[in-house]
């Protein structure tokens, strides 16, 4: 290993033997997998919606919340096996995920006039 796989295999030794093996030498049978697929068939919808200028659904709203859900519930158990490192990236990942969420709800229910801390709550 030279560079920068000597600088990840120093940080987390596992990354080598990862990486000489074949995709299909992951686990792919764990609820994070499916989880995932639909996170990026979601984005792809999203993408496309976006693209074609049409507006968010209440449904896209409650199959975005319920994907978003089941992806990160399905990882955090997990979380505390790994270094403080990838802990903190995904905390913020959860972090970005909310505050995409919270803007999705907000394009889709708030008025044209926006909603105010009054009217949240």
């Amino acid at each position: 290993a030279d560079g920068w796989e000597r600088t990840d295999a120093e940080y987390n030794p596992q990354w080598l033997a990862i990486q000489a093996g074949s995709v299909w030498d992951l686990r792919w049978a764990h609820a994070q997998t499916g989880w995932a697929v639909l996170a990026c068939a979601l984005w792809c919808f999203e993408v496309w919606r976006f693209i074609s200028l049409v507006p968010p659904t209440h449904q896209e709203v409650v199959v975005a919340g319920i994907v978003y859900a089941g992806l990160y519930a399905s990882r955090y158990r997990e979380i505390c096996q790994l270094p403080e490192h990838y802990r903190v990236t995904f905390y913020a990942s959860c972090g970005w995920a909310f505050y995409s969420y919270a803007s999705l709800v907000h394009v889709t229910w708030a008025g044209p006039k926006g909603v105010g801390p009054a009217e949240a709550l």
